[in-house]
């Protein structure tokens, strides 16, 4: 794929799905405090909610459905006694949380500098 095709969201994969359709469902900031989360291990959506300040439970509960329909999100439940439901990277994903780390790291530097 050259520039040009970047550039005008030339179908990026055997769905059809252009690379602007897939950085437009993963790259929202939700998904990109998801991921960056993630990388450190698998989580519970409650962990994951009190590590993601200001994210409400549908917005957690959207994302991670995004995240998971993309691959880039495994979901296990293990169905104990009490079911346990966890969250991890997968390899897919594992690939891009360097560069969400990154961006997110990148906002907050900005966010303290004020610039």
């Amino acid at each position: 794929m050259n520039t040009a095709d970047l550039q005008s969201g030339v179908a990026a994969d055997d769905t059809g799905m252009t690379d602007r359709d897939i950085l437009g469902e993963v790259c929202t900031p939700w998904c990109i405090f998801v991921i960056r989360n993630l990388d450190d291990g698998p989580m519970r959506f409650t962990e994951l909610k009190r590590a993601i300040d200001g994210i409400s439970q549908r917005m957690l509960t959207v994302s991670l459905r995004t995240l998971e329909r993309e691959g880039l999100v495994l979901r296990t439940v293990d169905a104990g006694k009490a079911i346990k439901v966890t969250y991890a990277l997968t390899a897919r994903g594992q690939s891009l949380a360097g560069p969400a780390k990154a961006l997110a790291d990148w906002a907050r530097e900005h966010t303290k500098s004020g610039n």
